[in-house]
């Protein structure tokens, strides 16, 4: 086992993420684009050449063993069907997965043998509400989905007061479809005192599928399994007071924006620049340009208390 490794041996090496490109054809108010608030301003792409000769040694050095590309939006980069194929068949028992609003997703066909999980994002079934974030028709997309059979799907659904009324549509419509749902509130400085709509949500899941488990894991979630797929609720944006005691990562714990956080620590982000960080928020970065190094330290920034209670 090595340093890295053995250092968070108490809780699983969180997923590594890689940032394609930052461009994107959407226009998602809620999206954190991976914490790059400058994604429009200068368009980075990931080269083949730091994939194969930085991050592929990175991911077998350390023993990561989820990685997921991102963005922005990942299929406007021209060559994502074979950096997925790179990753997937360089490192070791690695499971791979992507994270994409559906733009492109026939330019990962070639690569459709190598994904483990395809995540999408939906904002809304209404076309007026869909057109002015990700532009994608959610019915049009999970049809085209149906070219991965193998793989399995999630939909990562953020709730705002344009969708709520909808809620109930979507997540009958996904699980139709086999898919895992994922879902998390918009936390908004006036409503981080004034949570009741959230609980009621909550509830009103709980009336019609029955009790949710609390899952830990780098993002700690409440859980419910319904047939063959999970519903996830990403428990930081209930904003319930016991999720700091469950969350154990020291990062977190003396960063000024994690209130505003609806995932503390789940992923290690590398940009194209060859910048890590473990943090959404930026909260730490490291910018050397050994890239190996880089990702070594933000895999040791996650420290986990040593106090749980």
């Amino acid at each position: 086992m090595n340093e890295v490794e053995n250092h968070l041996s108490r809780m699983y090496i969180p997923t590594l993420r890689v940032i394609m490109t930052s461009a994107c054809n959407g226009e998602c108010f809620f999206c954190h684009r991976e914490g790059n608030s400058q994604c429009r301003k200068s368009i980075q792409q990931m080269s083949l050449d730091t994939i194969e000769n930085e991050i592929v040694p990175a991911i077998n050095k350390i023993g990561i063993k989820k990685v997921i590309f991102t963005g922005g939006e990942p299929t406007l980069h021209k060559e994502i069907a074979t950096s997925i194929q790179m990753v997937k068949q360089q490192c070791n028992d690695v499971q791979v997965g992507i994270t994409t609003n559906g733009f492109d997703v026939g330019k990962l066909e070639n690569a459709k043998d190598y994904i483990d999980r395809i995540t999408i994002s939906a904002s809304s079934l209404k076309e007026e509400v869909f057109m002015r974030y990700t532009k994608i028709n959610p019915l049009v997309l999970i049809d085209n989905l149906k070219l991965f059979g193998k793989t399995k799907k999630s939909v990562s659904i953020v709730l705002t007061t344009e969708n709520v009324n909808e809620l109930d549509e979507m997540i009958n419509l996904y699980l139709s479809n086999n898919f895992d749902i994922k879902l998390q509130f918009i936390i908004s400085d006036e409503e981080k005192q004034n949570i009741n709509w959230r609980r009621k949500i909550l509830y009103e899941l709980m009336q019609k599928f029955g009790k949710f488990q609390i899952k830990l894991g780098a993002t700690p979630t409440l859980c419910r399994k319904v047939g063959n797929s999970k519903i996830r609720i990403k428990l930081a944006t209930l904003n319930v007071w016991m999720y700091d005691n469950l969350f154990p990562r020291n990062i977190c714990m003396n960063c000024e924006k994690k209130r505003e956080c609806v995932e503390r620590g789940c992923a290690i982000r590398i940009f194209p620049d060859g910048k890590v960080t473990p943090c959404l928020n930026h909260f730490k970065s490291f910018s050397s340009e050994n890239i190996m190094e880089n990702l070594e330290v933000s895999y040791r920034a996650l420290e986990i208390r040593n106090n749980i209670y």
